[in-house]
């Protein structure tokens, strides 16, 4: 088996005969392909169901034991840890406690994000509040005809009526829309080609 992606170089197909001995060959591999891949698949799926129960139950155990343990290090802190000892060992493991990594949170039940945003903008602290605003591409899309005319009136759209509409291209936008070459087999079955 080979690790490398190889791509094949072909010579320029000049028939028609040799396009169809091609598109047939191809629908035959994908066909072989895609089986490979299911078999690949229901191996991965069988691996990972392998001990999959007395794995769950394992981690479950030790979840808990590591939380008695973390409870009694943190009740006993200055027995196990003296000092500004961060961590200390046994003759099996490490042990300790690390510090995360820093994050604001909201002090209380109380406060509001929201609030905390009101405050902030008061005080015309520099980037302590974002705003983003981006083209949201999804409406634009639902609210421009094949023709690139935007619709400008919620109202009547809304009602299905004829919107008014407004060239795309006045916002300095457009629609893109690609077309791709494809090739797909043809299956009688889960795993055979149609032979014409």
């Amino acid at each position: 088996m080979t690790t490398k992606n190889k791509r094949i170089k072909a010579p320029a197909l000049t028939t028609r005969i040799e396009f169809d001995i091609h598109v047939g060959s191809i629908a035959t591999m994908t066909t072989e392909l895609r089986a490979m891949e299911a078999e690949r698949d229901a191996d991965i799926q069988l691996a990972q169901q392998t001990n999959a129960i007395e794995i769950g139950e394992l981690q479950e155990i030790i979840n808990a034991k590591a939380s008695l343990c973390e409870k009694y290090a943190d009740e006993h802190r200055a027995e196990l840890l003296p000092g500004k000892i961060k961590s200390a060992e046994t003759p099996l493991a490490r042990f300790g406690f690390r510090l995360g990594n820093r994050t604001v949170a909201l002090l209380k039940k109380g406060c509001s994000w929201d609030a905390a945003v009101i405050i902030l903008k008061s005080l015309k602290l520099a980037g302590t509040v974002r705003t983003v605003e981006e083209v949201n591409k999804e409406t634009i899309l639902a609210r421009t005809n094949d023709d690139g005319q935007l619709a400008t009136s919620d109202e009547e759209l809304a009602k299905g009526e004829k919107a008014a509409r407004m060239p795309l291209s006045t916002i300095g936008l457009k629609i893109n829309q690609s077309e791709s070459f494809f090739i797909e087999p043809k299956v009688e079955g889960a795993e055979t080609v149609k032979v014409a």
